[in-house]
């Protein structure tokens, strides 16, 4: 359910419309259909956010699980747990690993409003680095009566400008990072000790082959700050 292209249903001869209005009851009908097959396996559905918030579909919340990422003034989050959903975090503004990357496509001369333009920075930059994604404390507007239907998170990246060269570098330290704000208290901010534990977790992995980006200058790494 994610970003659904209505202009693809002006080429379907039984449709011919990207009206919402036209496709609302179509978008529930196929939705209704893929929860029963998941449902009759004791599967449970894990769907994005716009299903609800952008499609206005009718879902059953005891089988479902809304996966939710736009962030800071969007606050789907919020919106979700409103409607008493059990949610997964995921913001674009956090725990996007592909942003401040650029665009994957190309510049398009004929189109004066083209989002492909100088600097060429994407659509959700910039670049979040690792302390960035630790300091993010998801649930800080969340109140007492809705956390207990956050049931976790998800750091999201995306296989435009990801390949198996580069994979390694775009998700270590920095899921580490995200994962230590999943299991332990959120909303921390990063300090040395910090810095020292991810560093160290980022040498283990590279002693296992793991191509994973550096969290400290080597020299730092090895002395205490503020000490010789």
């Amino acid at each position: 359910g994610d970003e659904l292209n209505v202009n693809a249903y002006r080429l379907d001869p039984t449709v011919k419309s990207s009206s919402h209005q036209i496709l609302q009851p179509l978008v529930q009908s196929f939705i209704d259909l893929v929860i029963s097959i998941a449902t009759a396996h004791s599967l449970t559905v894990i769907m994005w956010e716009e299903m609800v918030l952008d499609w206005n579909l009718t879902l059953p919340q005891q089988d479902i699980i809304i996966q939710t990422w736009r962030g800071s003034d969007d606050d789907a989050l919020g919106m979700i747990l409103n409607k008493g959903y059990k949610t997964l975090f995921g913001s674009n503004a956090h725990w996007y690993l592909d942003c401040g990357h650029g665009y994957f496509v190309d510049p398009d001369p004929s189109n004066p409003d083209s989002p492909v333009r100088p600097p060429y920075l994407d659509h959700c930059s910039p670049y979040k680095n690792w302390r960035h994604m630790y300091a993010y404390d998801p649930v800080a507007d969340v109140p007492q009566s809705q956390r207990h239907l956050v049931v976790g998170g998800e750091v999201h990246l995306w296989g435009e400008l990801t390949d198996s060269v580069n994979l390694d570098d775009m998700l270590w330290p920095r899921v580490a990072a995200a994962a230590e704000v999943m299991w332990d208290a959120p909303g921390k901010k990063p300090d040395e000790s910090t810095t020292r534990r991810l560093a160290d977790m980022r040498e283990r992995l590279v002693m296992r082959g793991i191509r994973a980006g550096v969290v400290q200058m080597e020299w730092r790494h090895f002395h205490v700050f503020g000490k010789g």
